[in-house]
């Protein structure tokens, strides 16, 4: 099978995983990576994308900015697990049609009660409106050491059952070392340790892609006052 891929000629080629080459060889499979280089057409970091047409050959490139001269671009001839290089110009028809996306927002909550657990899935979406993610992960991150971020169902019930559960694990009472500090905190450490600080949600054409009943959800063990979560989506814009 012969694959091709366009880089830059000045390109960082270890982007380009052995691994990515051999995912390659089902037709019809894309492949998004990044490329780092300078040069006419291409300039700091761009967004690639390769597809294995029918018939084994490939297409796809680096996203260019409205240059008129595309410059010199390698085109690696990928053979098994061997990479050829044969340089020539870029033709426009072979401009990747993906960009690659970085975006993030803090945002800040303030519960009513010291312990609470909310339910932030709308959240998470509206960010992943405004960064015009198509394909990748939102990292979901809460930035305080007494609250947690934990993916699970919309269940009041469960909620409770849960905070039931921590209490029994880490139970608020006076006798924690840490409270010599002055803090009365010392359980709401220790439950943020048993559910975690941050998620990774996946999304896929656009969507989260959650499991049935899947929710993302915002734990508070120490609250009443200002804490902020993180919201970080990585990724590829839809084909344009």
């Amino acid at each position: 099978m012969r694959l091709a891929v366009l880089l830059h000629e000045r390109a960082n080629l270890r982007a380009l995983r052995v691994g990515q080459i051999d995912a390659l060889k089902r037709t019809g499979h894309a492949v998004p990576f990044t490329v780092a280089g300078v040069g006419a057409g291409l300039s700091g970091r761009g967004g690639c994308l390769l597809r294995v047409r029918d018939g084994g050959e490939a297409d796809g490139g680096c996203e260019q900015r409205g240059e008129e001269e595309y410059g010199w671009f390698h085109e690696l001839i990928l053979h098994q697990r061997s990479i050829r290089r044969v340089r020539r110009p870029l033709k426009k028809t072979e401009i990747a049609l993906r960009e690659p996306i970085l975006y993030t927002e803090h945002v800040t909550i303030t519960t009513e009660r010291r312990y609470e657990i909310r339910d932030i899935t709308e959240l998470v979406e509206r960010v992943l409106e405004a960064s015009g993610l198509d394909d990748g992960t939102i990292l979901v991150s809460t930035m305080h050491i007494t609250s947690s971020i934990f993916v699970n169902d919309h269940e009041p019930g469960l909620w409770q059952d849960t905070m039931t559960w921590l209490e029994s694990l880490a139970p608020r009472r006076p006798e924690y070392l840490h409270h010599r500090t002055g803090e009365d905190n010392a359980d709401a450490h220790l439950k943020r340790m048993l559910l975690g600080h941050q998620v990774l949600v996946p999304v896929t054409r656009g969507r989260l892609d959650f499991g049935p009943w899947e929710r993302v959800h915002y734990g508070e063990f120490d609250g009443q006052r200002p804490k902020r979560i993180l919201l970080k989506a990585l990724g590829f814009s839809p084909d344009r």
